[in-house]
């Protein structure tokens, strides 16, 4: 079960979808993941994310990776590429009820989860994520690859971005979810991205500040879905930067959202907000 690169005749073939556990702290790679603690969970997000692409026929049902309580470093960034045998989806979770207890740590520059290449999905909830340095990426989508998230905390990343995608990426925010740091941009589309961006709710504690909350550009839209996004909680009215900017073909439809910050928005020539 743990020979990498196994043809689907010779993989792991479970009769219902599995869960792996990753233990950050007292887990161990060479575990089978099937339990938490220290006699069977993962030690790293990313061994555990090779194990299920290496190792696995996933025909029962997408598997999840649960991160137990603790910091998770991500280690130069947990990367998705490619769905992996049986099925296209990999759900990765902490706690939806407090995000805050399981934290995924990326470091300047780093990007602390990416997906790529089209059928390549992940579902990410109940995590908070932390930037020790400037320049990181929480979420980022590129190449028509697909990241769905709800329930999460997104804390501070200086010069950086919260959610982004490029390339022909999709991305969707699935459930409410806490906004506690700034960053350069908190949603960013580029090249052709679709983020579905409405219907749920995102809670900012205190003041922040954004260059620019939203950025859609070259020919990628941020549509609500006809349900706009909301916003609530003490910072609100305080966080300071353009509430949005769309550029190069770019589309933004709010459906009455009034994304935070204290500038107007701006959409350039060629460019639509609705």
């Amino acid at each position: 079960m743990t020979d990498p690169y196994l043809p689907k005749s010779a993989r792991w073939a479970p009769p219902v979808a599995p869960t792996l556990y990753v233990n950050a702290t007292v887990g161990n790679n060479n575990n089978d993941g099937l339990t938490p603690g220290s006699g069977g969970a993962f030690a790293t997000i990313p061994y555990a994310v090779s194990f299920i692409k290496n190792n696995l026929d996933a025909a029962a049902g997408p598997p999840t990776i649960q991160l137990e309580p603790g910091d998770h470093w991500a280690y130069g960034g947990v990367s998705i590429t490619y769905a992996q045998v049986g099925s296209a989806q990999i759900l990765i979770r902490g706690d939806d009820a407090n995000p805050s207890s399981t934290r995924i740590v990326c470091d300047t520059g780093e990007t602390c989860l990416s997906v790529r290449e089209p059928g390549t999905v992940a579902t990410i909830t109940g995590i908070k994520f932390v930037a020790h340095g400037n320049y990181a990426k929480t979420l980022y989508a590129s190449q028509g690859g697909v990241i769905d998230f709800g329930y999460c905390e997104f804390s501070g990343f200086p010069v950086g971005v919260h959610v982004a995608g490029d390339v022909g990426a999709y991305i969707n925010c699935v459930g409410p979810y806490t906004i506690s740091g700034s960053a350069e941009t908190h949603v960013l589309a580029n090249n052709g991205t679709y983020i579905n961006y409405g219907s749920f709710n995102a809670d900012i504690p205190s003041a922040l500040q954004f260059t620019n909350f939203v950025s859609c550009s070259s020919n990628s839209i941020v549509a609500s879905g006809g349900v706009a996004m909301t916003f609530s909680g003490a910072g609100v009215a305080g966080t300071l930067g353009r509430k949005y900017h769309a550029q190069l073909n770019g589309i933004i439809i709010r459906s009455g959202a009034d994304f935070p910050g204290h500038i107007p928005g701006v959409a350039l020539t060629g460019a639509w907000v609705l």
